[in-house]
């Protein structure tokens, strides 16, 4: 595993969020985010997400309602695709 990749990955994320609004800290490990979500019902705030072609894991599935998790495991160009539709998300929301 290269962690200094996931580390990079996981700042670079962090970064772009915080900047659109999301609500989040950096995390001591590198696997995933947990970031707030902007709607209360997390799982519905995930659907909308997923309309952008952006799959998360809804808070309430790992006992962290109002959260939504993001995997650090995609790649690069996967991370590109994905900035813009989370910024879409968030203006919908």
């Amino acid at each position: 595993i290269d962690v200094a990749h996931l580390q990079r990955k996981r700042d670079r994320l962090v970064g772009a969020l915080r900047e659109m609004g999301y609500s989040l800290h950096v995390p001591e490990g590198t696997f995933y985010l947990l970031v707030r979500s902007p709607l209360q019902d997390d799982e519905a705030f995930v659907e909308l997400l997923a309309s952008h072609n952006i799959l998360c894991l809804p808070g309430a599935v790992v006992e962290a309602p109002g959260y939504f998790r993001i995997s650090l495991t995609a790649n690069d160009s996967m991370i590109d695709r994905a900035l813009p539709g989370f910024a879409a998300a968030l203006r919908t929301a």
